[in-house]
């Protein structure tokens, strides 16, 4: 999710087809169905955020609630469309068909609840995400015609000094302009799990 691995697998992940099909009654009283291309896709799960690391825990190394509640922040208020990428095996050894699908964070809900010693479970809500299909044109010699590709004014910054709050996820958003591109900033700056940075630290960029 966002390049990040969740800390423990969600026990089931349901997605909801949206059906864009309209029903349009006829003067003679049958009615017919106008068939369209099905709406964008709704994806919910609930996810356990450990305050501990347990057995059934991702194996990597554990990392803080804050650190991914944190995420989920940023993945809200950042405005952006993010990875969503789902790995399936089998008994750790046979891999079954991914799943991989751009979408928005629309709603989370953070529950916390006694018997849970400190964890939490967090209802997740995303939208499958499709890029504008609005075009650009250009006018030369009274012919318009349409710009496919447009070179980035953006200049990457050879560094950039950590500030209170910022992750790898958030640096990439913001200095290069694609979240995904986290992970390439942690093995530049030989950065491991957990990917935490401290404000101060200087990040190579460029």
């Amino acid at each position: 999710m966002a390049g990040i691995l969740l800390p423990v697998p969600p026990e089931k992940i349901s997605y909801k087809i949206k059906n864009n099909n309209k029903t349009i009654d006829l003067v003679n009283g049958g009615a017919v169905n106008v068939l369209r291309q099905p709406g964008l896709t709704d994806v919910s799960f609930t996810l356990l955020i450990p305050c501990r690391k347990y057995p059934f825990s991702h194996p990597e190394g554990f990392v803080e609630q804050d650190y991914y509640l944190t995420l989920f922040q940023m993945l809200k208020t950042g405005l952006q469309p993010f990875k969503f990428n789902i790995h399936r095996t089998v008994s750790n050894t046979t891999e079954l068909a991914e799943v991989e699908m751009t979408v928005s964070l629309e709603s989370y809900t953070v529950t916390e609840k006694a018997e849970g010693m400190g964890d939490v479970e967090v209802e997740i809500s995303l939208k499958e995400y499709a890029e504008s299909l609005t075009s650009c044109y250009v006018v030369e010699n009274g012919v318009a015609k349409e710009i496919t590709n447009r070179a980035s004014n953006r200049t990457v910054p050879s560094s950039y000094t950590v500030k209170r709050g910022d992750s790898l996820w958030a640096i990439a958003k913001m200095q290069l302009g694609d979240e995904t591109k986290w992970k390439s900033i942690a093995e530049k700056n030989g950065i491991k799990m957990p990917y935490t940075v401290m404000p101060g630290q200087v990040i190579k960029l460029g």
